[in-house]
């Protein structure tokens, strides 16, 4: 982990940050630069998002979303009877 983390500082993607009430504890964030690829990446991603279903009808498109909440509350579910 920490040899990502030295690659993104080196790409200058995020900067590390010293805890100023506790001096042990490094923070990382992300730097202007590494703010810019998120936003950029954030709309690639709506826009390969909107590209895929865009084949959907939105009875179709709530339907999908309907299968993928029923998934996803069994495996809540699942975690919590320790399934």
């Amino acid at each position: 982990t920490t040899a990502v983390i030295d690659r993104m500082i080196e790409q200058e993607y995020v900067e590390r940050e010293r805890d100023s009430r506790d001096r042990r504890v490094v923070l990382v964030k992300a730097s202007p630069k590494g703010k810019k690829m998120q936003r950029e990446l954030m709309r690639l991603r709506t826009r390969t998002t909107n590209d895929m279903f865009s084949v959907l009808t939105e009875k179709e498109k709530k339907e999908y979303l309907r299968l993928i909440r029923k998934v996803h509350d069994n495996l809540i579910a699942g975690e919590k009877d320790g399934r």
